[in-house]
């Protein structure tokens, strides 16, 4: 097994780096690779027979494939993916960018910045689409802890939440009517981040015992496994970890130990499909971290 890199390092490994462009989509796309036109072309057998309802997708610029798909795809241009970008209030902090194996692709943008009890988070969102409708056109709004940078997934709200395994965030799918739905992207967007801000303090200002919190890592890492144990013990050793800046005492805290654990310890292995590092970037976006995992049992002891 490869151990992945801490979440910082393996975004700073995916893509390019497209900080220069100062909120400039034209240039984030440009500098991500991302500038160029598809279409759809007609897919043929062995013997030369057209096959119904698939089609690939083909760059204008060089002729490469980026997605096989069928009859309902419809074509979304980057530039058209990412225009809701141009309609956020101020300039998107634009961090990173590019094309991943299977069609796939990303930006990434920083928002606010915010402080809870001395401890200061920066919102950011990482916005994907694909050419082979492996991936909808969505968002994913999560935070990073600037004492140990730790990443994690934070949508609050029943339509926002993470749910493991699942393609996450708010999402446009490629038909007719997705067009529509991206428009919608801003106001959900800036809904998310101040319900996130919200919800940090009170997880914050809100003691959890040594009894619940030791609940919810047995919910998130069942088994008595050799390797479930060491997971568990790993986790538990993030909850009050003044290196990271957790000191066992609140339901942020704990969520910390998680996030700590899938930023700092958590391992992916390298695929046909992808990097280990592209690997990891998946497992982040899909909502596989034991944070994920832990989110919604946390709210759970917020709300007894």
């Amino acid at each position: 097994m490869i151990a992945s890199k801490s979440v910082s390092t393996y975004f700073n490994r995916i893509g390019s780096d497209i900080s220069a462009c100062n909120g400039d989509l034209g240039c984030a796309l440009q500098m991500a690779g991302l500038r160029f036109d598809v279409a759809l072309e007609t897919v043929t057998d062995a013997r030369g027979k057209t096959i119904d309802r698939a089609f690939n997708v083909a760059r204008q610029d060089d002729g490469e494939s980026v997605g096989i798909v069928g009859a309902r795809y419809a074509v979304t241009q980057t530039r058209d993916a990412f225009k809701y970008l141009d309609a956020m209030p101020g300039k998107a902090n634009f961090r990173r960018g590019g094309m991943l194996k299977g069609g796939k692709y990303f930006l990434s943008a920083e928002f606010q910045s915010f402080d809870v009890k001395g401890d200061k988070l920066t919102a950011f969102g990482v916005f994907l689409g694909s050419f082979d409708g492996t991936w909808t056109n969505r968002q994913v709004l999560a935070l990073r802890r600037e004492s140990c940078t730790n990443i994690a997934h934070f949508m609050r709200g029943e339509r926002f939440h993470a749910v493991a395994g699942k393609n996450n965030g708010i999402k446009a799918k490629h038909t007719l009517n997705h067009a529509l739905k991206l428009d919608s992207f801003v106001f959900e967007l800036a809904m998310a981040q101040a319900d996130t801000e919200e919800e940090i303090g009170r997880m914050a200002s809100r003691k959890i015992s040594l009894a619940e919190y030791t609940r919810v890592v047995e919910a998130v890492i069942p088994g008595e496994s050799t390797r479930a144990e060491n997971t568990r013990a790993e986790i538990v050793a993030e909850f009050s970890n003044p290196a990271r800046a957790t000191y066992g005492e609140t339901v942020f805290d704990a969520f910390n130990s998680f996030s700590a654990f899938d930023t700092h310890s958590a391992k992916r292995r390298e695929t046909d499909t992808g990097t280990c590092d592209e690997n990891a970037f998946e497992a982040f976006i899909a909502g596989k971290g034991t944070a994920d995992k832990a989110l919604p049992l946390l709210r759970e002891v917020m709300a007894n």
